[in-house]
């Protein structure tokens, strides 16, 4: 029986990532647009999305999320999103793991 087996590694160079205090802090951030363009008939854009941050001091859990929705009169051309949830324990070290989905 042959298991596989798989490491990788990532460098990310993110401003504002280690917490500074000694306590809890949560922090959040959402966006929105609306787009018209119309060529030749309407055509919308609809984009949402946001951040969401908790740091504790060994402890620093994000989560990002997106989507959007282009239509043109009744039919809708486009409908996706994204979402990305990320664990990091000890992010005072310099290198340390850290768990995402």
């Amino acid at each position: 029986m042959l298991i596989p087996f798989g490491i990788s590694a990532q460098i990310l160079d993110v401003d504002d990532i280690t917490p500074t205090a000694d306590s809890l802090s949560f922090k959040y951030s959402v966006f929105g647009a609306l787009q018209i363009d119309r060529p030749i008939s309407f055509v919308y854009n609809a984009r949402l999305g946001g951040s969401v941050s908790l740091s504790a001091p060994k402890h620093f859990l994000v989560a990002d999320f997106n989507g959007g929705v282009n239509i043109s009169g009744s039919q809708q051309l486009l409908n996706g999103g994204t979402g990305h949830l990320r664990y990091r324990f000890l992010p005072q070290k310099r290198i340390h793991p850290e768990l995402f989905l």
